[in-house]
């Protein structure tokens, strides 16, 4: 039959196959090759952004390390340094003290004061305004002063926004009730 063709259907036929075998092998080997070739050079680049970002995040790490080591010890220096210059006696006129250095440190504004000693403690009646933080951070400030201490009477009212209004009572016993003579 194919010797019964003119050369021009010949032609035609061969050309005909050979756009045939060049369109399969296009569409059904090439162009899925290459796709998939394109997908795995994108996973890839993928793989290798995440590899520098967690390089750097290794070497982000190590200076926060040394960033966090450097003020864990400028923090133990600070602190013996308050510790040391910090001993206040348990009596009116140095709590009266070191709640003056308190509030001039923080966002406190003292109220009212008022105070009581005898010979097992001294009680301080006392109201001030401040935020929520500087409240928090002004209570753990007169547990730096002595730890054992009482409260009575705590009373907080919202006055002004984020203003808290606070009062109460606190009370000192004097170091030698504690036994912490002269430290």
């Amino acid at each position: 039959m194919f010797e019964n063709m003119s050369i021009r259907e010949k032609i035609i036929i061969a050309v005909g196959l050979m756009i045939i075998i060049i369109s399969a092998y296009y569409f059904y080997i090439y162009l899925p090759y290459t796709q998939q070739i394109n997908s795995l050079e994108q996973t890839l680049k993928q793989k290798q952004n995440n590899i520098d970002s967690l390089k750097e995040m290794a070497l982000n790490k190590k200076n926060l390390e040394e960033k966090y080591n450097n003020m864990q010890k400028k923090l133990a220096v600070k602190d013996k340094k308050e510790e040391v210059s910090s001993k206040y006696e348990t009596t009116t006129s140095d709590i009266l003290k070191y709640f003056n250095k308190k509030t001039n440190e923080t966002a406190i504004s003292m109220n009212n004061f008022s105070a009581n000693e005898d010979k097992e403690k001294v009680e301080i009646n006392f109201s001030y305004s401040a935020d929520f933080y500087e409240v928090i951070s002004f209570f753990s400030e007169i547990n730096k002063f002595q730890k054992f201490i009482g409260y009575e009477n705590l009373t907080i009212n919202n006055n002004q926004g984020q203003q808290l209004s606070i009062s109460t009572k606190i009370i000192f016993p004097k170091k030698d009730e504690m036994g912490d003579k002269n430290e």
